[in-house]
């Protein structure tokens, strides 16, 4: 039952060609994202926190020798290892993750 004043509408599928994914995949590639290098964690109650000065060390969880996880909008997208660049720190990509959570091959 319509009630006055609507009317129904009908409405219809597009399908997207080649060239408008083109250009949404241009669009998107211009929006800025934060990516996240994460070294490691460890917890730590707030009186330690507190006491920390310059030249003290926290120890985090991840092993040297295990990969850096890359995440982006919460995300897992890669893993890598640390390199040196131009005497910068960077990230050598070692594996891409899939959509599905899983190692590209």
């Amino acid at each position: 039952m319509m009630s006055e004043g609507v009317t129904s509408a009908t409405h219809r599928r597009f399908s997207k060609t080649e060239t408008q994914y083109q250009n949404q995949a241009s669009f998107l590639g211009d929006i800025p994202v934060e990516v996240v290098v994460e070294l490691g964690r460890t917890r730590m109650v707030l009186r330690d926190l507190a006491a920390l000065d310059t030249d003290d060390v926290i120890e985090l969880n991840q092993p040297m020798d295990k990969p850096l996880d890359v995440v982006v909008g919460g995300k897992l997208i890669a893993r890598g290892e640390l390199v040196m660049v131009a005497e910068r720190m960077a990230l050598r990509i070692t594996e891409l993750i899939s959509t599905s959570g899983n190692p590209k091959q």
